[in-house]
C-alpha cells in the first residue's frame, strides 16, 4: 500500500511499493505498451514533448525484434509529434495486475488528498526522455497534475510560484508519486548527471468538471 513521505502547502509526495519492488517487470510491460502504441499511432510518440525535441533511439530495454522497424522509422523522422492525449497508459498496459495495483495507489493519493468521493476523471501517459529531451518550464491545463517515477535517473523536478521563483523541488526516486496543482504550477526537470537510455516516468492529469476538453480522448473515470 502506498504511503506518504513528504507534503507541502498544496502538494504531496507518496511512495508506491509496487514500483519499488517490481520496477524491472513494469519496465518490461511498458516496453510492450510502447510497441502497441507505435503500431496503432504511426508518426506519434507516447511522451509529452515540447516543440523542437526529437525522440532519438529507443532504450536497449525495448530493443527487440518487434521494435527494430519502429527504431528505423523514428530515426528517419524529420519531426516528432506528441501523442500523449490519444491514449491512457492504464488501458495500454491492461490487463496487468502490477499496473492495477499502481492505479489503486494513484487513486488513494488523489482521493485522500482531495478528500472527495465526487466524480473525477484521469488521464495518464508514459514519458521517455533522453538527457537533452527532459521538459523545460510548463504547466498542465487541468485542475491537478502528478507523476510517477518509474526510472527517473538522477534528477529533480523544480516547481515555480506565480512570480517565477522556485517554490519547491522534488528529488525523483523510484516509486515516487507526486500530486499537486495543474494550472498555475509550472515545473521542469533538471538532470544532475548524464545518463544512457531514457528517463521513464508516468504523467497524469486529474479533471474535476463534467465536461470534455475538445482535444482529449484519453480521460477515464478514477473510480
Amino acid at each position: 500500500m502506498t504511503y506518504k513521505i513528504k507534503e507541502g502547502e498544496d502538494w504531496v509526495l507518496y511512495r508506491s511499493p509496487v514500483v519499488e519492488h517490481e520496477q524491472q517487470e513494469m519496465l518490461r510491460q511498458l516496453g510492450r505498451g510502447y510497441r502497441l502504441f507505435k503500431d496503432t499511432f504511426t508518426g506519434l510518440d507516447s511522451s509529452l514533448r515540447q516543440e523542437g525535441l526529437t525522440l532519438g533511439a529507443l532504450p536497449e530495454l525495448f530493443n527487440t525484434d518487434h521494435v527494430k522497424k519502429d527504431r528505423e522509422h523514428l530515426n528517419n523522422m524529420d519531426a516528432n509529434y506528441s501523442g500523449y492525449r490519444f491514449y491512457n497508459l492504464f488501458a495500454l498496459t491492461s490487463p496487468s495486475p502490477l499496473f492495477w495495483l499502481l492505479l489503486q495507489d494513484i487513486r488513494t493519493v488523489v482521493r485522500t488528498t482531495l478528500n472527495t468521493d465526487e466524480p473525477l476523471w484521469f488521464q495518464c501517459w508514459m514519458n521517455m526522455h533522453k538527457p537533452d529531451q527532459v521538459l523545460n518550464w510548463h504547466d498542465h491545463q487541468f485542475d491537478y497534475h502528478g507523476y510517477v517515477s518509474i526510472d527517473p535517473k538522477d534528477s529533480i523536478t523544480k516547481f515555480q510560484d506565480p512570480n517565477k521563483n522556485v517554490k519547491y523541488e522534488i528529488k525523483n526516486e523510484v516509486g515516487n508519486i507526486y500530486f499537486g496543482p495543474g494550472w498555475d504550477r509550472k515545473h521542469k526537470v533538471c538532470v544532475n548527471e548524464d545518463y544512457s537510455g531514457n528517463r521513464i516516468t508516468l504523467g497524469y492529469d486529474i479533471h474535476t468538471q463534467p465536461d470534455l476538453p475538445d482535444d482529449q480522448f484519453s480521460l477515464i473515470p478514477l473510480l
